[in-house]
């Protein structure tokens, strides 16, 4: 079952968590800040006990945070027991993370990242964005694997089950779709794609940006196809601080249209 984390979890927390990093953290440091996010009611901690045992661990950190100007919800770290996986454990504490998420008044954001894992588990992603997600974030494969439609007539299958849909076509651009409003925003032209790993987090992040700053959907998305258009012409994640100044340049264009 689910339930709020205790003082007592720690050890079980513990060994989760240093069997997801693949190495063992130091107990006392980790104790001693288990203890104190425990005291603090920004963090909170759902765990999945079984037969008294740890099995699952979700950890929520709420605050306020200037750049957006708002009460914001993370998940810091989330690890189920490897001999538990695959029996609804992360669904469940998901679930449970989403109603204190919505307890709080806040808007949930969904990147469905996988199309297998869509694939896979249809009933779960059904029910989590029809109950409790407001944003949806889909590439072509994830939404035909979640409506079996092509990229736009996906997007109006998401739209009627969230405030704001967006479906990412790679480099022929994205679907946004809010209530009646729907837009085609271009990605920016690439000479060469190096690396695509991170580029549809880039994006969200800008669109996310955007839309916390008040923009309008054609901005946001425009935000973000500046920023996943850059990242893939990287290896990695990590950008130059030349290339950062240059987005930021560009950002700054957008934004005076």
């Amino acid at each position: 079952m689910v339930r709020k984390g205790k003082a007592e979890d720690c050890r079980g927390i513990y060994e989760l968590i240093c069997d997801m990093e693949e190495k063992e953290l130091p107990w006392d440091d980790f104790s001693q800040m288990y203890g104190e996010m425990l005291a603090d009611s920004r963090h909170v901690f759902l765990v999945w006990e079984e037969e008294t045992q740890v099995k699952g661990v979700l950890h929520l950190r709420m605050e306020r945070q200037l750049h957006h100007a708002a009460l914001v919800a993370e998940i810091m770290e989330f690890a189920v027991d490897k001999n538990a996986r695959s029996n609804g454990i992360g669904g469940e504490m998901l679930t449970y993370a989403s109603e204190l998420a919505k307890e709080a008044g806040l808007q949930i954001c969904l990147d469905m990242a996988s199309y297998n894992i869509v694939a896979s588990d249809m009933e779960f992603f059904s029910l989590l964005i029809n109950k409790y997600v407001d944003i949806v974030f889909a590439n072509e494969e994830e939404a035909k694997a979640f409506t079996g439609k092509e990229p736009k007539e996906a997007l109006g299958v998401i739209a009627k089950k969230c405030s704001i849909a967006i479906v990412k076509v790679g480099a022929e651009g994205s679907y946004i779709r809010k209530g009646t409003e729907e837009i085609k925003v271009s990605a920016i032209p690439v000479e060469k794609v190096v690396d695509t790993t991170g580029a549809g987090d880039y994006f969200a992040s800008g669109f996310l940006y955007g839309l916390t700053c008040g923009y309008s959907l054609e901005k946001c998305a425009k935000i973000g196809s500046i920023l996943s258009g850059n990242v893939i012409q990287v290896i990695g994640t990590s950008m130059p601080q030349e290339r950062w100044d240059e987005i930021k340049l560009n950002i700054n264009r957008i934004l005076a249209e």
